[in-house]
This record gives C-alpha cells, structure tokens and sequence, in this order.
C-alpha cells in the first residue's frame, strides 16, 4: 500500500507501520510534503545510511516544525512509527 502523499517520492512505499518508516525515507518525504520550500528531499534522500536519513529528517523537524527529537534511530524500530505519529498529532 502506498499511500497518496508518498506517489511522488522515489523509494519510499508504505508497507506497514514499522519497518517501511525505519530508514528515514518516509519520514523525510512526510515533512517534505509539506514544506517543500525549506525541506530538499533528495539530499536526505541520496544519503546512503539509514540512520543519517532518519537524523535528518528529525532534524529538518525540529527546524521547520519546532518538533523536539525525542527518539533515537538507532533504539527500537518497531517503536518508531508510533512515536513519529505520536509526535506530528500533538
């Protein structure tokens, strides 16, 4: 299942709530859909370890969005989606 907001975005297809959002891509696309302006997808995107993608992209939300980062990429995947939801609602 890809979901609308994702057509756009090379690489990135939603499978699930978990892994499908462990390697930033994603995460990246999401805040790029909607500030385009101040977010380059590509250049996370283009970067070849996962872990730096997704410290971008909670970077580029805590830029954009004053989102504080209160996950680590590296801790537990199956965790993560939950909390980025948990995260982007409030």
């Amino acid at each position: 299942m890809t979901f609308y907001i994702f057509q756009p975005y090379p690489g990135v297809e939603i499978r699930n709530f978990t892994t499908s959002w462990s390697d930033g891509l994603a995460f990246a696309a999401l805040i790029h859909r909607w500030r385009p302006d101040v977010t380059d997808f590509g250049s996370i995107a283009s970067k070849p370890d996962p872990n730096e993608r997704l410290e971008l992209a909670f970077k580029h939300a805590q830029e954009v969005f004053g989102i504080e980062k209160l996950l680590d990429p590296e801790g537990n995947q199956n965790k993560l989606m939950e909390n980025i939801f948990s995260i982007l609602r409030n």
